[in-house]
């Protein structure tokens, strides 16, 4: 082989010589530079989306200690709204006109709605979850025969006075 580097003229060795760094040069990018770049990329995007992950999990707990404090009253001081306090005031906020309210031995309450609109009975449920951490445990809703509004048969868990 040396024979053979030696028979070639300087310029000849000169070329090999430039196209062997060249290709060194062209391994090296691929094999190593290259695979740390998308190693580099991939690593942004999920640091990114861990971020938006805990960004997304601060607001829930954040959420979730807002209805705690608005349950246990802790905000004012005050004591704890009864069940069904916080269902009637939220309706009357909502502009949704509760028909019947029926508090049973098991600690359940079923109210009946004859007539709302679906805007209004649904801004109503989304109050009593957000502001006072009740949700219903059964909704039954059927359109009214005159086509205007909502009946609506709703049952929460919990403690009614």
């Amino acid at each position: 082989m040396r024979d053979y580097w030696h028979s070639l003229t300087s310029r000849e060795q000169l070329l090999i010589s430039f196209a062997g760094a060249l290709a060194s040069l062209v391994l090296v990018y691929f094999l190593v530079l290259r695979p740390l770049q998308i190693h580099a990329a991939d690593s942004e995007r999920a640091l990114q989306a861990a971020q938006n992950t805990l960004r997304t999990v601060q607001m829930r707990v954040a959420q979730l200690q807002a209805t705690v404090d608005a349950v246990s009253n802790r905000a004012d001081g005050g004591a704890p709204v009864s069940l069904r306090v916080a269902v009637s005031q939220a309706a009357r906020n909502a502009g949704v006109s509760i028909s019947r309210l029926q508090p049973s031995d098991d600690g359940t309450l079923t109210v009946w709605v004859d007539s709302s609109q679906s805007t209004a009975l649904y801004q109503w449920l989304q109050t009593l979850a957000e502001e006072q951490g009740v949700g219903p445990s059964n909704v039954l809703l059927q359109k009214n025969s005159s086509g205007d509004g909502l009946r609506a048969q709703v049952r929460f868990v919990g403690i009614a006075e």
